[in-house]
């Protein structure tokens, strides 16, 4: 089930910390396989609980013994319930924009290295966020997850910060982060317009008060 919501952090001031955004991705082909173990797990219970468990008790009077044949056999069949939740949930990613310009994916990249937990430069770098299909450049065969979301630099390089979305998934993300990352640029500029504005209208020191004097004389 896909799922997008915010994160967000501020500062004791009321300032944005961080403001980013965690969605959740098609395992692309992952799930047929989870699937599949699941379904043969819960099927070799049934066979366990219903049938060797029976044996059991009737082969032998010791507790033990039949506590584990039905321990067994339950564990089995429950494991069916949790791997289809985990198929199902899909796999979380973040993209958080910090205060100090850093990009960070703490959960990583489905298109790069696992130890790749961030994009290089600052949000200044950033020129554009949007949603495409990348069916071309990551072909998978039977799926309609074919998009992702790219964040594009000035300088012309590329992140592909999300895939395995569908396209109303995909567009979703890209319109979250950019408010996300709109926030931040706002927050920020007003933060350097009140302290401009604070030293524009501090009073002056003594010294600058004399000298302005001198001048007037």
């Amino acid at each position: 089930m896909f799922a997008c919501n915010r994160i967000e952090k501020r500062r004791a001031d009321g300032r944005l910390a961080r403001v980013g955004v965690e969605w959740t991705e098609n395992r692309q082909g992952l799930d047929n396989v989870i699937f599949g173990l699941a379904l043969l797990s819960f099927m070799i219970g049934v066979l366990v609980l219903f049938l060797l468990t029976p044996m059991v008790f009737l082969a032998t009077p010791s507790v033990p013994a039949r506590l584990v044949s039905a321990g067994v056999g339950l564990v089995l069949m429950s494991s069916f319930y949790w791997s289809v939740r985990i198929s199902v949930r899909g796999r979380p990613r973040q993209l958080v924009f910090e205060r100090d310009g850093r990009m960070l994916a703490p959960l990583g990249f489905d298109t790069y290295a696992d130890w790749c937990k961030s994009i290089d430069g600052t949000i200044a770098d950033i020129a554009s966020i949007e949603a495409r299909n990348l069916a071309e450049k990551h072909r998978s065969d039977n799926t309609i997850h074919t998009h992702g979301v790219v964040l594009s630099k000035w300088n012309g390089d590329l992140a592909y910060v999300a895939r395995n979305l569908l396209p109303e998934e995909a567009h979703k993300v890209s319109v979250q982060l950019n408010l996300a990352l709109k926030n931040l640029r706002d927050d920020l500029a007003t933060a350097a317009m009140r302290q401009r504005s604070a030293h524009d209208t501090r009073p002056a020191s003594p010294s600058r008060q004399s000298r302005a004097s001198a001048m007037i004389d």
